[in-house]
């Protein structure tokens, strides 16, 4: 019958239609709250709401503009009073090189007003030539860091590893003295990794993984007894060593993965569950005991990871078919 079809999807397109005004009503309410506690304007809210969130604004913003300064003294207040109750904020923002000059100044006011309160920037050698930097406030943290032995400031220079830094790591990774690992396992892995660090990290994990190393009867570590050179291969880049990993997986498997990948960065468990159900209302306990072993053992192999969204009551749905029908509770 097409024309319960059609009613059916009326329904449908009504229900998602009113979600989304529901959830811009809460994402509204709670910017108005965050404007009045920390004392701005709630026209501010309507502008960021619109600039930022592309939630339609509840008044006329045509002829306003969103103040630069003012959006970040509110950024960075709303970052510090969420997180006012905490013992410590641990902080990381990674290839800040890029970073536009409004988000520097986000951190500067961070720096500046936050306690217990913990910043890391991860970067390519920053310089004077970067212009989105405020040079006055690198120069006088930097200085501060030089002067003072309380510094807020701390500057690390990241270099490739030396052969005795690739022989700590692996004889970390592999639970023994570093005098243990023969030499040619030592210097098999810095010429693979040629010292870079991540590189060099993931190729000890995969190392570990695949079960490449044993102990020998005079107390060395080297090559496990029969390994081929095939086996022993340990990927020169890594694009190679990350494609390695996907051809692990089964063919349903990597299908599942690009099922993420086109999801995008981040999504939850509960989306992914419903593009596999190619729109059926039930999805059997199989599939879903299936789907999570893949994203498992993508997790364990670093392709995905897992996170947890909310507070005191998240709660996580198992895999006994039983769904999880609250709207309001956090997923994973």
């Amino acid at each position: 019958d097409d024309s319960g079809s059609d009613s059916s999807l009326s329904m449908d397109e009504a229900l998602e239609k009113e979600t989304e005004n529901f959830n811009e009503q809460r994402l509204f309410d709670r910017l108005y709250t965050l404007c009045k506690e920390l004392n701005y304007n709630e026209e501010l809210a309507d502008l960021i709401g619109e600039n930022m969130l592309g939630l339609t604004p509840r008044s006329d913003t045509s002829k306003k503009q969103l103040p630069p300064n003012e959006l970040i003294d509110f950024v960075a207040d709303a970052f510090l009073k969420i997180t006012a109750e905490s013992n410590m904020v641990l902080s990381a923002l990674d290839d800040v090189q890029w970073m536009d000059s409004l988000s520097w100044k986000v951190v500067q006011r961070m720096v500046e007003r936050g306690k217990r309160l913990i910043i890391i920037c991860i970067s390519r050698p920053i310089d004077t030539s970067n212009v989105s930097i405020d040079q006055q406030f690198l120069k006088e943290l930097r200085e501060e860091s030089q002067l003072e032995k309380k510094s807020r400031f701390t500057e690390i220079k990241l270099e490739a590893f030396t052969k005795s830094d690739v022989r700590r790591l692996l004889s970390m990774a592999f639970g023994c003295e570093g005098t243990c690992l023969r030499d040619e396992v030592c210097d098999y892995l810095y010429e693979q990794s040629g010292g870079m660090p991540y590189f060099c990290h993931e190729i000890v994990g995969n190392m570990i993984r695949k079960d490449l190393l044993e102990w020998r009867k005079d107390g060395s570590v080297d090559w496990r007894s029969g390994i081929t050179d095939c086996q022993k291969a340990l990927h020169s880049n890594m694009n190679d060593l990350l494609l390695s990993r996907l051809d692990d997986f089964k063919s349903d498997g990597r299908t599942l993965l690009q099922v993420c990948a086109v999801l995008g960065f981040e999504f939850s468990l509960r989306e992914l569950l419903k593009v596999q159900s190619r729109g059926r209302r039930m999805i059997k306990p199989k599939q879903i005991e299936k789907v999570e072993g893949v994203l498992v053992k993508a997790d364990k192999e670093g392709i995905l990871v897992e996170i947890f969204q909310g507070g005191a009551n998240t709660e996580i749905s198992g895999t006994d078919g039983e769904g999880d029908d609250d709207d309001d509770d956090d997923d994973r």
